[in-house]
């Protein structure tokens, strides 16, 4: 948990850090990254979450949870607006982010986010070593669409900093809740909210995936083979 919790908030920082002082640069470079991270969080998923969600008695009410965490993250979108897919998905209609400060309601979005999945890394250790690579590779291009927003609307230079601290270590907390869960014998608990986190996963990454494209549907060769890439590895972990 102390291995996962230190690189989950070093991939937040990574992609702070980038989104500060190169964003320009890299986002031209960086739809081939974003691809394999929806490919490699959608098999992780599949191939990890799904078949130990669906080992127990009660699969059919995580059918219906996975159903429901896809809506869940719709609702989320909402609030974050797609942050948490690497970018953000703007309109003319958006006062909320024509102000000066980040507004509240972005940062609760992601925070419900971010803390939901740090669930999935409470399992058993042979899952959490491969969706916590997942979730990893996932921090980089959302901490740096946050910090991209942060600095826009923060003139106050360490303030964006501190609140991707709270950013990055609310991932780490909902792991931390997830063993306490597992520790007072409430999985019955806690695998219904991975549930609510897989279907979540599927949005984000099917979206990731879709998004990482062109504007006219046109997908390159090069991206069928990245994202045969992320496949491929997720499920051989």
């Amino acid at each position: 948990m102390v291995v996962t919790t230190i690189l989950v908030v070093l991939a937040a920082f990574l992609g702070s850090f980038v989104a500060q002082h190169s964003i320009d640069k890299v986002q031209v470079n960086m739809k081939h990254f974003f691809a394999f991270s929806g490919a490699f969080l959608f098999g992780l998923t599949v191939t990890h979450l799904f078949p130990m969600l669906y080992s127990a008695a009660t699969s059919h009410l995580f059918s219906l949870l996975i159903l429901v965490g896809f809506l869940l993250q719709l609702i989320l979108e909402k609030l974050t607006k797609g942050i948490e897919h690497g970018h953000l998905h703007l309109h003319n209609t958006d006062d909320n982010l024509t102000h000066h400060h980040i507004p509240f309601s972005v940062m609760f979005g992601l925070s419900i986010h971010s803390f939901l999945e740090g669930l999935p890394l409470a399992q058993l250790a042979t899952q959490t070593n491969s969706i916590s690579i997942g979730i990893i590779i996932h921090k980089v291009p959302e901490a740096m669409a946050l910090m991209s927003v942060l600095m826009c609307k923060e003139f106050n230079v360490k303030r964006p900093w501190l609140l991707m601290i709270f950013f990055a270590l609310l991932t780490p907390l909902g792991t931390f809740a997830g063993y306490m869960l597992q520790m007072y014998k409430l999985e019955n608990l806690l695998q219904p909210l991975v549930a609510l986190v897989a279907g979540s996963f599927i949005h984000i990454a099917s979206t990731i995936i879709f998004e990482s494209g062109s504007s006219v549907h046109h997908v390159p060769y090069s991206r069928i083979i990245i994202i045969s890439i992320g496949f491929a590895i997720a499920a051989c972990l």
